[in-house]
């Protein structure tokens, strides 16, 4: 009986554990006009996890970004009317959900985007977005 209840113990202290080694670095919702975008970043070194989960919860589809802070220099060129191609370390257009975990190879300044502009060439906008955003790092 007594195996039991420690080993039931045990498991809690190692999800805890696990769990202690992630820190919250973005926990918030977010209103995104139509043909605007809104950006968060993240400090990382080599062998940090981001993980970002994305919901829109009204509104339609947007594109989103994860880059480091030369693709997000590219991307930014981009919105005001250059043409530059920009290097994203993880993308998907037209979403209304998004979750990823992305392994960092190299230190640096992390962005996650959130475009709702269609100037990328992705998805149309159709009014404003209002989404939940979290990002951790371990």
């Amino acid at each position: 009986m007594y195996s039991h209840k420690l080993l039931g113990l045990g498991m809690l202290l190692l999800i805890f554990g696990c769990l202690q080694n992630e820190a919250v670095q973005v926990d918030e919702t977010d209103t995104i006009p139509e043909n605007e975008m809104h950006s968060w970043w993240v400090d990382a070194v080599e062998g940090n996890t981001i993980r970002v989960n994305m919901t829109v919860t009204g509104g339609g589809p947007v594109d989103v970004f994860f880059m480091d802070s030369n693709g997000y220099a590219d991307y930014n060129y981009n919105l005001g009317g250059g043409v530059q191609d920009f290097i994203v370390e993880d993308q998907e257009i037209g979403v209304k959900r998004y979750n990823s975990e992305i392994k960092i190879a190299t230190a640096g300044r992390y962005y996650f985007v959130i475009d709702n502009t269609g100037a990328t060439e992705g998805t149309e906008p159709n009014g404003e977005v209002f989404v939940k955003i979290k990002i951790s790092k371990k």
